[in-house]
């Protein structure tokens, strides 16, 4: 029997990678079906993220600079510390990465972007071609 949680704490690279990828598009494709089937159109846009946060007002080139290294500095401590957390085999680092997933997968889905055309639309598929 197949388990996720077995096949991503295996001591075999390529059992964990095609795990991992596996796990990622099931989880991007069913975040995405939810976000464009039951959530309205723009649902993810309002929410104060770390980054929205981080940007609301002006900045010189040099300041957002810095605070997106920050940023993804932060992130990568998150991810190397959550990856020295287990629970039996299966390593918390990977929830960071599955959390953003899902996130990414509501944003397109609800077409949340700031701009008012996406290519992840027909309309914008067709305007970019």
């Amino acid at each position: 029997m197949f388990s996720v949680s077995q096949s991503l704490g295996s001591e075999d690279l390529a059992r964990r990678v095609i795990a991992a990828f596996v796990l990622f598009v099931v989880l991007l494709l069913l975040s995405f079906a939810v976000g464009a089937l039951i959530l309205p159109t723009g649902a993810m846009s309002e929410i104060p993220f770390l980054s929205t946060l981080a940007f609301a007002g002006e900045e010189s080139f040099a300041s957002a600079v810095t605070k997106t290294l920050l940023i993804n500095l932060f992130m990568t401590a998150l991810i190397i510390l959550a990856n020295h957390c287990r629970v039996r085999d299966l390593n918390f680092g990977y929830l960071v990465i599955y959390a953003n997933t899902v996130l990414m997968g509501l944003f397109a889905g609800t077409d949340s972007f700031a701009g008012g055309v996406s290519t992840f639309t027909l309309e914008g598929w067709l305007l970019f071609a």
